[in-house]
């Protein structure tokens, strides 16, 4: 069970899929993540990309952001987050399929926020983030978080520039922001 941090929907249980396929940000990280974002988070466009329970997402919603995109690849997970945003009496839109599937379905919007936590194994956050660039996903003056096993850091993203590296015991965080071109 993970709860809600902070926000008009603090202390509000949030149910996690079951197994071990999805990996939830731990409570400690999103109070960290949000406490970075928090003068961003009122009014933002946020998208919780390979979203698990939702909890990231429901989280920014709580704390003020203006609407958020949920996608995840896992049936399960899909229909946990729908459960959360009702339980939270929120409204949202929640894509099912593969990151860069939902990616390509949302060309042509823009986000203020984007956080990106994909499996720590394989390479579909590059991927992911090579997508969102192609599609200019990223509002002007954006910030992209990307979440990661602390112990192996993710490897240099073109296009974004990386404004912060943070660990937080064994996961890491790296806020980007759009490379300016020289």
């Amino acid at each position: 069970m993970v709860k809600v941090i902070a926000g008009r929907l603090r202390g509000k249980n949030l149910l996690t899929p079951e197994g071990t396929d999805t990996r939830p940000t731990r409570s400690g990280v999103r109070e960290a993540l949000f406490n970075i974002w928090q003068f961003r988070l009122p009014d933002s466009r946020f998208l919780d990309l390979f979203a698990g329970s939702g909890a990231t997402g429901i989280e920014a919603l709580s704390r003020g952001a203006q609407s958020a995109v949920f996608c995840d690849r896992s049936r399960e997970a899909v229909s946990v987050i729908r459960k959360n945003l009702a339980a939270c009496r929120l409204e949202a839109e929640v894509l099912e399929g593969e990151a860069l599937s939902c990616l390509a379905r949302l060309k042509g919007r823009q986000f203020d926020l984007i956080f990106l936590d994909p499996p720590y194994e394989g390479e579909d956050g590059e991927r992911a983030a090579a997508l969102i660039l192609d599609e200019g996903l990223l509002a002007e003056g954006g910030q992209l978080c990307r979440e990661y096993e602390a112990s192996r850091p993710p490897r240099e993203m073109p296009g974004f520039a990386l404004l912060s590296r943070r660990r937080y015991g064994r996961t890491g965080l790296d806020f980007y922001g759009l490379s300016r071109p020289d």
